[in-house]
């Protein structure tokens, strides 16, 4: 069973994040592949994380997600920058999905569970 919680990258959530973050097994970080600025916004949520949840300490898996691919014509963030990302902010992996067209969605809820659970040794 998985609990998710949506912070929508809004600031006025920024001060309960932490709260909610903390004992987290694993994190999805989203941007929207037609606004560049939500994607330079991670390194602001990321570095919350980090620090309330000590993840960089347990090694949490948190994973890179590219939000609106059915939206590739209004692309402004092409995916070697995003992919970029990946080493720099030490995620698991990179992936786009698509809510509209549920594209890649249960993809990454794969990815993310198979990563939490090798992390916590059941698999």
């Amino acid at each position: 069973m998985l609990q998710i919680w949506d912070f929508a990258g809004e600031e006025r959530f920024k001060f309960y994040f932490p709260i909610y973050a903390n004992g987290s097994n694993g994190g999805i970080f989203m941007y929207d592949i037609t606004r560049e600025h939500t994607l330079n916004n991670i390194n602001d949520w990321l570095t919350i994380f980090n620090e309330k949840t000590q993840a960089k300490k347990f090694n949490i898996p948190i994973l890179l997600i590219g939000g609106k691919s059915d939206l590739d014509e209004k692309r402004e963030v092409p995916m070697t920058e995003a992919k970029t990302f990946i080493d720099l902010y030490n995620f698991i992996d990179f992936i786009e999905c698509s809510a509209l067209t549920a594209h890649n969605v249960e993809k990454v809820f794969d990815i993310l569970t198979n990563a939490i659970l090798k992390n916590i040794g059941i698999i």
